[in-house]
């Protein structure tokens, strides 16, 4: 709330001149990282309330969680950025387009995982008590 506020009275403040835009520019970005900081954290809690069930025991959601707080932030950043630029988020997001060859390439690994992470919960291939090993 009071990035809102910021936001919104800026223009009521006497003798501010030309640093309106920039203070209503920050406090607008701000209150979006607040709206999903919030959002993150209803998920955590969302995936705390689910871990004290009993279906917790054979099913873990930790993987969907991290996904959609990846999610959450990639959108977050795009937003905040475009915000702070004054540019349209579209703009943005193509400029991200031309260089998702070279993230792909950067967190190869990490994808993977996520994927595999992924795929071993939702096909219920691993439980706890399981014995993994590697040669």
């Amino acid at each position: 709330m009071p990035f809102a506020t910021i936001g919104f009275g800026i223009d009521q403040v006497p003798f501010i001149g030309k640093w309106a835009v920039p203070i209503e520019r920050i406090a607008h970005a701000g209150a979006w990282v607040c709206i999903f900081f919030t959002m993150g954290s209803l998920l955590s809690a969302w995936q705390d309330v689910y871990a004290s069930s009993k279906e917790a025991q054979t099913r873990s959601i930790n993987g969907y969680i991290q996904l959609g707080k990846l999610a959450l932030g990639s959108v977050c950043g795009v937003l905040v950025l475009s915000i702070l630029i004054d540019r349209s988020p579209l703009w943005m997001l193509s400029g991200i387009g031309a260089l998702s060859a070279v993230l792909l390439l950067v967190f190869k690994d990490t994808l993977l995982s996520l994927v595999a992470s992924t795929q071993l919960t939702s096909n219920d291939m691993l439980r706890i008590g399981d014995w993994i090993e590697m040669p």
